[in-house]
Order: C-alpha cells, then sequence, then structure tokens
C-alpha cells in the first residue's frame, strides 16, 4: 500500500500499527481472563495447575505493560525523524526489549514459585 500510495510515512508507520494491534489483544485477552498463553497451551496439549493458571493471567498484564512500552517507544522513533533509530528499532531493537522482558519473567516465576513452595 505505501508503494501504491507513495507515502513513505505509511510504511514507517506499519510496525507501530501492528504494535498498537498486538497491544489491544493483549489487554484483551486479559480481560477477557483468557490470556493469548492458554491458546499456546492448548495447542501444545499442556495442562496446568490452577496456581500456575493465576501466575499466567497476571504475567498477562506485565505482558501488555511490556506491549504498550514497544508502542512508546516505535511512537518515539517514528516521530524523531531520524531514520537510523526509527530502521534500528523497526527492525532488531524491539527483540531486545521482549527478550530482557523474558527474561525478567523467567527470574520472576522462578523465584515465586519457589517461594511459594517454601511457604
Amino acid at each position: 500500500m505505501a508503494y501504491f500510495l507513495d507515502n513513505f510515512l505509511f510504511l514507517k508507520m506499519l510496525p507501530l500499527l501492528i504494535s498498537g494491534l498486538i497491544s489491544i489483544y493483549i489487554l484483551y485477552s486479559y480481560i477477557s481472563k483468557n490470556s493469548f498463553i492458554f491458546i499456546f497451551l492448548e495447542r501444545l496439549k499442556k495442562k496446568v495447575e490452577e496456581k500456575e493458571k493465576n501466575y499466567i493471567h497476571k504475567s498477562t498484564l506485565f505482558w501488555f505493560y511490556i506491549s504498550l512500552t514497544n508502542v512508546l517507544i516505535h511512537s518515539f522513533v517514528l516521530y524523531s525523524k531520524d531514520m537510523f533509530y526509527w530502521t534500528f528499532y523497526s527492525s532488531i531493537g524491539w527483540y531486545f526489549l521482549f527478550i530482557i522482558a523474558g527474561v525478567v519473567q523467567f527470574v520472576h516465576r522462578k523465584i515465586y514459585f519457589e517461594a511459594k513452595l517454601d511457604v
């Protein structure tokens, strides 16, 4: 569409639009109490205990905030008018945000469930 519209701004906005839609989906899955993570677990035919279901539901909110942070960064790089920032963040930069968030959640999950075992 960007080619036919002859509008480079439309192309630059695509990562922001896609990130926004993903954030809305994650928030919807949190509000509906049917986390997007449960969809993947069902496809893998993996059973989870009630404690873990509660943790997954709460972690969906964490992932919404991470996704929202991604949208804000995409907005910043889009409106900064610096092609280097936009190219870097839109291509590989956002991976770092999600990888760091994944590590944080992995560590938190380990600590959370180990602390629950001690109680």
